[in-house]
């Protein structure tokens, strides 16, 4: 089964290794179209809203006022653009995806979830903000692939006899949640496969497993579960602006003067987050508070003449 499992990832990685790699600025250009399309498609959802039903194209065309023309070339731009996003970074999901290999988890499972999770990061990418679309996809990725394995994966892996019967119990749920339009009660699943009401009861329970939410997941040293929690304060974009803006900062404070940077990171409180006034400053470096003041004026001038910071005060 392994070997067979090997052969698959194998086969997977021959057949999208013939997908060319994007460029910076071919990712910037596709993320924008794909941009316009999620756009395009909110004017959509809001005018079915609105109409409650599904709009015509030319309705859709006027509401995002474009002639249908220019609609049709919008969706259909976008959705290659997609395409070759998606496209150009399966490999990137596979790499992502062998570092949880071991968890009891099948490896194609594994690229499948963390392929949803690049798709997601695709609609989400925001061009404008200038970072690398690897490096925002990543978080996407990696977010799936260890929700999958905290839903998924087992550390005591139960009998195979055990596991041949919950699968069959829960193939049984399926097919009468279909049947029936609802979610069927453990009475009809243990007469539809003829077993005793108490054993389907037992056999379920031996799914559920309490979870802390300071454990690692799958054994991983990396993400703990309550990291993978929906968190009002830490979305995927707040972390990555954070990160890239504290990279940022500190090549644009290697380029000033060790007296420049020592006065905007005390001013600031860039090491300890404790923001010091130019009197202390002026105490601490043994200048006149208005020489400090004349050097951070300084400083920060040259800031924004040569780094990037304004974009996150823009964006």
């Amino acid at each position: 089964m392994a070997q067979y499992t090997h052969d698959l990832v194998h086969l997977y990685l021959q057949e999208i290794g013939r997908f060319p790699l994007l460029n910076h600025s071919q990712e910037i250009h596709y993320g924008k179209q794909v941009q316009r399309l999620t756009q395009l498609h909110g004017n959509r959802t809001a005018l079915t809203t609105t109409l409650q039903r599904e709009p015509t194209i030319a309705e859709w065309a006027k509401a995002a006022n474009l002639s249908e023309t220019e609609l049709t070339d919008a969706i259909a731009g976008g959705d290659y653009a997609k395409r070759k996003l998606i496209e150009a970074n399966l490999r990137f999901v596979v790499a992502i995806a062998k570092r949880y290999r071991n968890r009891n988890v099948d490896i194609l499972d594994l690229i499948q979830e963390g392929s949803l999770g690049l798709e997601r990061g695709v609609e989400k990418f925001d061009p404008s903000k200038g970072y690398k679309f690897s490096t925002y996809a990543y978080w996407w990725i990696r977010q799936s692939i260890t929700r999958y394995l905290a839903m998924h994966s087992r550390t005591i892996r139960l009998p195979s006899h055990i596991t041949e019967k919950l699968s069959k119990i829960r193939k049984v749920q399926r097919t009468l949640a279909q049947q029936l339009g609802r979610t069927a009660t453990l009475t009809e699943i243990a007469q539809t496969i003829d077993l005793p009401t108490a054993q389907v009861r037992e056999y379920l329970l031996l799914t559920k497993q309490p979870l802390s939410l300071d454990q690692s997941i799958a054994g991983s040293q990396e993400p703990v579960l309550k990291e993978l929690l929906a968190s009002e304060d830490a979305s995927p974009d707040d972390c990555l602006t954070r990160s890239m803006l504290r990279q940022d900062i500190e090549l644009a404070l290697s380029r000033l003067s060790e007296r420049e940077r020592k006065i905007l990171t005390l001013r600031f409180g860039l090491h300890d987050g404790n923001a010091l006034s130019l009197a202390q400053i002026s105490h601490q470096m043994e200048l006149s508070k208005e020489r400090v003041r004349q050097l951070e004026h300084q400083a920060l001038a040259h800031l924004r003449r040569r780094s990037q910071l304004h974009v996150y005060l823009t964006s």
